[in-house]
């Protein structure tokens, strides 16, 4: 016959006639000690002053770890801010990279001297059938017939070393021939322009003269006379206007 054992626990007595496995009265210990861990840990981690978040030490909840004795043990966590320092690997050195810069602004010269080549071309031609049309036309009046005539042959001698001689040619080969007949053309360009300035000018006074033969109009015969000669002495145009 199984003989009966007389325990205590802590939720009272067991009495005669009860048997209890020592397993089960195991496992509920474990139980009633970790629930009671579990209170005292959640307890003083609301107790913990205001200035442990200030200084970043976080206490973080604490987990239970069954040990090897059957008793569940607590730890804490505390979270640190850990410097962190980049360094790139392969990367190339600053004098390196300056010099491989200047080496880069060597090669793209060549480039960059035959697109302005190409520029200086390109403006040639323009100016070349602008001045074409121009001065058969826009600029026959302002111009004499031994002018027209010669700027028209340089004219046309540029347009055929353009496409002969001249078209790989270098950015001041361009230029000069440009600035050359630029001087042969800017005379009579000039002249066309002072015409049109004289045309604005002149059309300015004609307004004007209307403007003030309006004003005097405006008062009665007998004062027209006075009143011009007094204005023009004295006020001027504003005062006239008024």
């Amino acid at each position: 016959m199984r003989d009966c054992h007389y325990k205590t626990s802590p939720i009272g007595y067991w009495g005669k006639g009860s048997t209890v496995d020592d397993d089960s009265l195991a496992k509920s210990d474990d139980h009633l000690t970790s629930a009671k861990m579990e209170a005292e840990a959640n307890h003083g981690s609301s107790a913990v002053p205001n200035s442990a978040e200030d200084s970043n030490l976080k206490l973080m909840k604490p987990s239970s770890v069954s040990s090897g004795d059957g008793l569940r043990k607590s730890k804490f966590f505390k979270r640190l801010d850990i410097p962190v320092s980049e360094c790139v690997f392969g990367g190339i050195a600053k004098a390196k990279l300056s010099e491989a810069e200047k080496i880069e602004h060597q090669l793209v010269q060549p480039e960059l001297k035959m697109e302005h080549a190409k520029e200086m071309k390109n403006a040639l031609e323009s100016y070349v059938y602008e001045m074409r049309d121009k001065i058969l036309h826009t600029y026959c009046d302002f111009s004499t017939e031994s002018e027209r005539e010669g700027i028209s042959y340089n004219l046309q001698q540029t347009k055929e070393w353009l496409y002969e001689d001249g078209f790989d040619e270098s950015v001041d080969a361009y230029t000069e021939k440009l600035e050359y007949l630029k001087k042969l053309v800017d005379p009579i360009e000039n002249r066309y322009k002072e015409e049109e300035a004289r045309a604005r000018a002149s059309k300015d006074l004609v307004d004007c003269i209307t403007n003030y033969r309006m004003v005097v109009e405006s008062h009665p015969v007998g004062e027209r006379c006075g009143m011009i000669l007094v204005h023009c002495f004295v006020g001027g145009e504003d005062s006239l206007c008024d």
